[in-house]
């Protein structure tokens, strides 16, 4: 007997099998999404080598996570084979799609660990279909064939007719654009038709045994009751799958590819990276829902929760009872996953409840995605604060476009009053780019001399210097901010600070204004690069100021050198407290040896104050070399602990030895 049976189906992976087209699908996405979010728990220790596995503790049909080659990100798998151990490579299937691929050894992460131990036990969540209806006109698909299929159907939610089962191997008629795909493979010459009955008894000849339906979806424990994949509007499919068991599960919205929602983003897990949106026809479903599991005496729970399980727990963000997944079980509280805000949480057992199941037949509202074409952008934590800002409580325009990375999220395009966010985001940027970098210098050409004081000396390989010719900059800087500081100049907030920012700050030594950057914010303190002398200071907010856009078109006085001989010398305390005595209040000479790669000059310093002139480098590496007294290694006191003014002292000899170097090139 052959009764018909409608699925909808996540298609994952497509293959040749003979004659037969075998179709891989996650018949319930809501399940593969929680498994991919737990295993992306775990993303940073496995990145580190946790769970990295010893081949001799490897077996065939182990459970295990494997770095797909194709995204990078790790995965449920199976080691199927291990032939080429010794070469340092396994055979894995990837349970929750199908596809199977040699991964690296390095590649595998055992989960030998209680939380990730969860996850072996959790049924696979690809299954296996036969397309009915086609068959290779030539006998066998080709390469052609395979990919036009594949570029069709994979990572797309389609709806499904399970038409006949034979030999526990199932025939679907599959619905692609409501029309049966394998007319679309036989229109483009790609297959020909087969009647079912035909395709029954190719079945038999290939697996054996004799036709029957299966009893139940054995590796699928929670996939109990199917029924029509649903559409509430254009574009919005979902597949509603679930029992009444402990496994029950959330269904999650699929939407079509090039399809356009109006949406507001609930939760913003990683800037444009990742964030949640809700479907904006579905608010007052939305709030009937809030408002009805508010609105009752919610009951303990009465099973043990692992990690997977469906609750309802107090969001600690707003303090109302919501729907939530677990994520992970820790000793007295669980990490919740809210489906309808998309947000997670640690939650105490004793805010963790039943779920009814009238309150699952709702899809969750919270659907995850990532902004399209983020590629070529670096996501600064300024960037997650722009696009926080661009889409915060905002109506939106989304258009959902094909997978770009890790399919445990959808992608899609962003618009803010018919303007694209990504290119909002990009001008934002650069603008602030614009604004916040103060010009350099020019460096000298390789060879040239410059007559330099020292300013900073941070070590030996990453000290600062100012040109003796630029002396009159720094006056000019000093007045200006001391004027535009004393004047009536607005403060700035913590929130207003991010790595770049340009500020007026109070050196903490001696209680006088320098223009810096900030480099990080910890709460209300903020570390600074004073940009013209090279030194670092951790300020409050309180001792920041607005920056002066006429200050920003001076460049930075300070340049970063390394002294030639020391690029490569890690321990170098000794050498640098010694570099910092011998050049402290002097005019130098400073001879550019190259460009190194991470912008510094490589230079050599010569005093000329002394008969005859000195290579300092040289002489520092002499000195050590030659002493034997431990007493030698004691550091000299930075002159950072003055004023940073001070450093500008100007031998009266200065011009004597500028007369020098002019002698020195001209000889």
């Amino acid at each position: 007997m052959t009764t018909r049976s409608i699925v909808g189906i996540f298609v994952t992976f497509v293959e040749a099998e003979g004659p037969l087209l075998k179709v891989w699908g996650q018949i319930d996405r809501s399940s593969a999404i929680c498994i991919e979010r737990m295993i992306l728990q775990y993303s940073e220790e496995f990145k580190k080598g946790c769970g990295v596995p010893h081949g001799s503790t490897l077996y065939s049909g182990l459970v295990c996570c494997a770095r797909y080659e194709g995204d990078g990100v790790f995965y449920r798998a199976k080691i199927t084979s291990l032939d080429k151990l010794h070469k340092g490579e396994i055979f894995v299937k990837f349970i929750d799609y199908g596809n199977t691929e040699f991964v690296s050894l390095n590649n595998i992460r055992v989960l030998n660990t209680k939380n990730l131990n969860a996850l072996s036990s959790i049924p696979s969540q690809a299954e296996e279909f036969y397309l009915a209806g086609v068959i290779p006109p030539m006998g066998e698909w080709d390469a052609n064939g395979l990919s036009f299929i594949r570029q069709n159907l994979c990572y797309v939610e389609l709806k499904g007719v399970i038409v006949s089962t034979v030999c526990f191997k199932k025939l679907l008629l599959l619905l692609y654009d409501n029309t049966d795909f394998s007319q679309v493979l036989i229109e483009k010459n790609l297959g020909i038709s087969i009647d079912i009955s035909a395709q029954e008894v190719l079945l038999e000849g290939l697996f054996g045994g004799s036709r029957g339906e299966r009893p139940e979806y054995a590796t699928q424990q929670h996939l109990a009751l199917e029924v029509p994949a649903m559409i509430e509007g254009e574009g919005f499919h979902i597949s509603h799958v679930y029992n009444e068991g402990v496994n029950k599960m959330l269904t999650v919205p699929v939407l079509e590819v090039n399809s356009e929602h109006a949406v507001r983003v609930s939760h913003i897990e990683d800037g444009p990276a990742a964030f949640s949106v809700q479907l904006t026809f579905r608010d007052n479903v939305l709030k009937t829902l809030t408002d009805s599991l508010n609105d009752f005496t919610p009951r303990p729970l009465t099973e043990p929760l692992l990690p997977g399980s469906v609750c309802l727990g107090r969001c600690p963000t707003n303090g109302l009872l919501c729907r939530a997944v677990v994520m992970s079980v820790h000793e007295y509280k669980c990490k919740l996953y809210f489906v309808d805000f998309g947000n997670s949480e640690i939650v105490p057992y004793s805010e963790i409840y039943e779920l009814p199941h009238k309150h699952m037949i709702h899809k969750s509202f919270a659907i995850n995605f990532t902004l399209a074409g983020l590629q070529d952008i670096s996501l600064s934590a300024e960037a997650k604060v722009i696009f926080s800002e661009l889409v915060g409580n905002r109506m939106l325009s989304l258009r959902v476009v094909p997978p770009q990375g890790p399919r445990i999220k959808q992608y899609g395009d962003l618009y803010l009053n018919n303007q694209n966010v990504l290119l909002m985001l990009v001008q934002r940027l650069e603008s602030l780019r614009r604004m916040r970098i103060f010009p350099s210098l020019p460096f000298p050409a390789i060879g040239a001399e410059e007559l330099v004081t020292v300013s900073y000396v941070a070590s030996v390989s990453n000290f600062f210097v100012h040109f003796e010719k630029n002396s009159g900059e720094l006056d000019k800087i000093a007045n200006y901010i001391e004027i535009h500081c004393s004047g009536n100049v607005s403060g700035i907030m913590a929130n207003q600070l991010s790595s770049g920012t340009p500020v007026c700050a109070l050196y903490s030594s001696d209680k006088q204004w320098y223009r810096a950057k900030v480099m990080s914010v910890a709460g209300d303190s903020v570390s600074v690069l004073y940009v013209d002398y090279g030194n670092t200071d951790i300020l409050p907010v309180s001792s920041l100021k607005q920056m002066d856009e006429n200050l920003m078109k001076i460049r930075a006085q300070a340049i970063a050198c390394c002294l030639n001989g020391f690029q490569n010398l890690e321990n170098n305390e000794r050498e640098s407290a010694k570099l910092e005595e011998d050049t402290a209040g002097k005019v130098l000479k400073m001879v550019v040896v190259d460009h190194m790669a991470n912008g510094m000059l490589l230079v050599d310093l010569v005093d000329l104050q002394v008969a005859p002139s000195v290579n300092i480098g040289n002489d520092i590496l002499t000195f050590f070399q030659s002493s034997h007294r431990d007493g030698q290694e004691d550091s000299a006191r930075s002159v950072c602990q003055g004023s940073m003014h001070g450093r500008r002292y100007r031998s009266r000899v200065t011009h004597l030895l500028r007369d020098i170097l002019l002698h020195d090139r001209l000889r």
